[in-house]
């Protein structure tokens, strides 16, 4: 599917089927105690604790890197998907 624009009479088919993905921070389960910090710092809530270790909601984040500093233990990066 492609949308029709228009800009100071010249125009352009635009495709939208493209799916982006965008890179999302991924906690390293292996690396992460669940100490919370990164929760605490994320203002989207994107951010879960389950079974003592943390875990990022994809559909929630939107990729401000907050929580990477927060992580002493190094248990998040930033890898493209």
């Amino acid at each position: 599917m492609s949308e029709f624009t228009e800009n100071n009479g010249q125009s352009a088919d635009i495709d939208t089927t493209n799916d982006v993905k965008l890179s999302k921070p991924i906690i390293n389960a292996e690396l992460c105690v669940g100490c919370g910090k990164c929760l605490r710092m994320c203002s989207f809530e994107a951010i879960k604790i389950e079974n003592g270790i943390a875990y990022i909601d994809a559909d929630e984040c939107q990729n401000c890197k907050a929580c990477i500093p927060v992580c002493h233990l190094h248990a998040i990066s930033y890898k493209s998907r």
